[in-house]
């Protein structure tokens, strides 16, 4: 399975949050938790971010 992997300004552009807001869902336990590759660089699969949106659009 190929799974597309965004890093935090594609995350930006596809949920419309700013790279704070993102931090502070993080840390509030309401956002997925990134994939640490190496030591500086987070990247979230798509299909994670895809469904958190989703879900975001359920619960309205």
């Amino acid at each position: 399975m190929n799974t597309t992997m965004l890093k935090m300004r594609a995350v930006c552009n596809k949920t419309g949050l700013s790279r704070s807001k993102i931090y502070e869902l993080l840390g509030e336990g309401e956002f997925p938790k990134p994939v640490q590759i190496g030591k500086r660089v987070n990247l979230w699969p798509d299909w994670q971010v895809e469904a958190w949106i989703q879900d975001r659009i359920a619960a309205v």
